[in-house]
């Protein structure tokens, strides 16, 4: 395993970082943070083996935002489950559910309402559940990215500075 640094991009960073390549990796975690509203933009960001040379150099410290471990088991986890993950979480068809569970609970409250829309003092009765639903959906879906996220950050063993 090996620990990759993510840092602020300065100019001790001369070296580009490959597409695919463990320190784009590293970047791509790290910046698993902005669902946690951690997110700094890529240009903004680099990252490094523990190994480069530039970690010699007396500034380096001062740049380190967190360190990652990495290595081929990581990598190809990454891609075949973390990716994959993300991808569908934030393909969920919440909003054409609640459509439909919005359309069931009134008809399920229809009576309900009808009495209730028969005397002034209980006519107000809030007798829908689509915003109820809705909050709880965008919270389900918030709930399930943060832990997604978390447990993925402990995997690659996260430290932030």
């Amino acid at each position: 395993m090996t620990i990759y640094y993510v840092c602020y991009k300065t100019h001790l960073f001369t070296d580009t970082i490959e597409p695919d390549s463990n320190e784009a990796l590293a970047l791509e975690v790290y910046n698993l943070n902005h669902i946690l509203g951690h997110y700094r933009p890529q240009d903004t960001i680099t990252a490094c083996s523990k190994h480069a040379h530039v970690t010699q150099y007396m500034d380096f410290k001062k740049t380190i935002l967190a360190s990652i471990e990495l290595n081929d088991q990581s990598l190809e986890f990454w891609k075949v489950m973390i990716v994959p993950l993300l991808v569908a979480i934030s393909k969920m068809e919440i909003a054409e559910l609640l459509v439909e569970i919005d359309q069931l609970v009134t008809k399920c409250t229809e009576p309900v309402r009808t009495i209730t829309q028969q005397n002034q003092h209980l006519a107000e009765l809030k007798t829908t559940a689509n915003p109820y639903m809705d909050q709880a959906a965008r919270q389900f879906v918030d709930d399930l990215k943060r832990e997604l996220i978390h447990k993925t950050l402990a995997i690659f063993k996260f430290k932030s500075t």
